[in-house]
């Protein structure tokens, strides 16, 4: 996962709820299960909607895009492992898709093995795990022709991730696909990272669009929160780690991008 510094971020969720994947539509309150009139509003606004308003994809990139969630989980397993201490998968998840500023963890090393080491040198040999597992990463399935199918529909594209533009960008490049979007929304392009909703209300803003004309697409529960707490349609595409949180508030849940067909969208 990306170098996603400590950030303060009041929609972070302490303990995200992992649970069985019900895909129903359109939740009428927050993730915290209190009313948003805001996220109500927004959301109910898009719901009311079909999908053939869509004329833009807003994609993730981490887990979505490229495989790099895995690679970061077994990053830090690696690291608490060289130390004799375990690393969970419950205890990831809660930073996939955000700041590590839920779950640090650095500071869960330094608890479970009684000593304090320098934040540096940990953050350099989990660059160099990530690095020699990231590689030689392809796309994952459906990715690239999901970009043609938005080019052959005239649709605007977007990366909106909580991470770094650094990580993005230098991944995309490396995979040829930088400049099939029309803008990389990262984390310090708005005030607060996923889940809060100002990453994909800056890519809308940028692309002049209405919620109702974007659908997102995340493979996180953080990241699908921002999404419809954006007020957009969000297409969840779970894998491996993520495949049992809760994708209760998002519009469907598919396998992988290669089971979408925009054109059946907009129709």
């Amino acid at each position: 996962m990306a170098r996603k510094e400590r950030t303060g971020n009041a929609y972070l969720p302490r303990n995200v709820p992992i649970g069985p994947i019900r895909p129903i539509r359109h939740a009428g309150i927050s993730r915290s299960g209190t009313p948003h009139s805001t996220f109500c509003l927004l959301h109910s606004a898009a719901s009311l909607l079909p999908f053939f308003f869509m004329r833009a994809a807003l994609l993730d990139f981490d887990g979505l895009i490229l495989q790099t969630e895995a690679s970061g989980y077994a990053a830090l397993q690696a690291i608490f492992a060289a130390r004799g201490v375990t690393y969970q998968l419950e205890e990831y998840l809660q930073i996939v898709g955000t700041t590590n500023e839920v779950l640090d963890p650095f500071e869960l090393l330094a608890r479970r093995t009684g000593r304090t080491e320098d934040r540096a040198v940990l953050t350099t040999e989990r660059s160099a795990h990530e690095e020699r597992l990231n590689a030689h990463l392809a796309p994952l399935p459906g990715v690239v022709t999901l970009l043609d199918q938005a080019d052959a529909l005239g649709w605007k594209l977007a990366v909106v991730s909580s991470s770094s533009h650094d990580w993005v960008g230098r991944h995309l490049a490396r995979l040829g696909l930088f400049e099939r979007f029309a803008t990389i929304v990262a984390r310090g392009d708005a005030p607060q990272v996923k889940p809060a909703p100002d990453l994909y209300l800056e890519a809308q803003r940028r692309l002049g669009l209405r919620a109702e004309e974007a659908v997102a697409f995340e493979d996180s529960y953080n990241g699908s929160l921002a999404a419809v707490r954006a007020g957009l349609r969000c297409i969840a595409v779970p894998h491996a780690l993520t495949r049992d949180q809760d994708f209760s508030h998002c519009d469907r849940v598919v396998d992988s991008l290669a089971e979408i067909d925009l054109a059946a969208l907009a129709v």
